[in-house]
């Protein structure tokens, strides 16, 4: 195993691991953030020297073709939809938050309904979705960027203005 790969290993397991760390842990075990470490990249060994090598030697690109080769084509949707379930999940969360957010801290004190607010983000989400191509990606990159950022300026605002 060359240097660099294990390095990488490492940089990724202590990323991560710092992730899933600030997500939840036990706040009186003093050494709960080392074993997430230590976890996190025993789990990115496991895949880099075992899933890659066979993802590799059976010409794979995902897990999901390896459940529809090893275990059939009903595997391989069972474990894609699963995935694909989790994805829309994720974004319904993100979008909500966001939405919520821009409710509280800006159209509240416009008088603006929750309802509206969902409304004209799903209208804003539809009109560059329709655009299509690359240039939209790059716009609807930019525009999540700027909510998340606006949203977490308004929470640091909120917070300093609570404190004092």
């Amino acid at each position: 195993m060359s240097w660099f790969i294990f390095a990488l290993i490492c940089t990724l397991g202590w990323g991560c691991a710092d992730l899933f760390y600030k997500m939840g842990t036990d706040e009186k075990d003093k050494h709960s953030h080392l074993k997430i470490a230590v976890w996190v990249g025993l789990v990115m060994g496991l895949v880099a020297f075992i899933l890659l090598p066979l993802y590799y030697r059976l010409n794979l690109t995902t897990i999901y073709s390896y459940l529809g080769k090893r275990m059939g084509q009903r595997a391989y949707k069972t474990g894609a939809s699963f995935f694909l379930l989790s994805k829309m999940a994720g974004a319904v969360a993100r979008f909500y938050v966001v939405c919520m957010i821009l409710q509280q801290f800006v159209f509240d004190a416009m008088g603006i309904p929750f309802v509206a607010t969902i409304s004209m983000m799903v209208v804003l989400i539809w009109l560059y979705t329709r655009g299509g191509g690359i240039k939209t990606l790059v716009w609807t990159d930019t525009f999540q960027t700027l909510c998340l950022f606006s949203a977490l300026l308004l929470i640091i605002y909120k917070v300093i203005g609570d404190l004092g």
